[in-house]
């Protein structure tokens, strides 16, 4: 954006919103998870294992979405109820994460964040959390 745009005044606050981190991504898996009515699958699914594997690659929240709804179409695509944690394993193999795709365009805007001082979106949500 034009400098002239990110000048105070011309939005309330600026933020810089990275990566998530292991828990952060438990969360998205287990809103997805829910979000599609599967909430057994929870006691199922080594959540853990799965984000272990993920920390090899940069996930995007979309990413993981991504992920776990490839899991569940397969599942139904193989008429099956249940999705294993090898299910989603297999997921990851083939999968290509946005900071993959567009690594450069990431390093960049990082880049650019780190010199703009921006906060952190996280202290906003953690003050006016309920």
């Amino acid at each position: 954006m034009p400098p002239e745009f990110l000048r105070k005044g011309r939005f309330y606050e600026i933020f810089f919103v990275n990566f998530p981190k292991e828990a952060e991504i438990e969360e998205i898996i287990k809103v997805h998870i829910r979000k599609r009515h599967k909430t057994d699958w929870l006691e199922k699914i080594d959540i853990k294992k799965f984000i272990k594997k993920m920390e090899k690659k940069r996930f995007s929240g979309a990413d993981v979405e991504a992920v776990v709804k490839e899991a569940v179409e397969t599942a139904f695509v193989e008429k099956r109820n249940d999705v294993t944690t090898d299910d989603f394993l297999k997921m990851l193999k083939d999968f290509k994460t946005i900071s993959e795709t567009m690594k450069e365009e990431i390093s960049t805007m990082e880049e650019k964040a780190k010199n703009m001082v921006l906060k952190p979106l996280i202290r906003v949500f953690k003050k006016y959390s309920l």
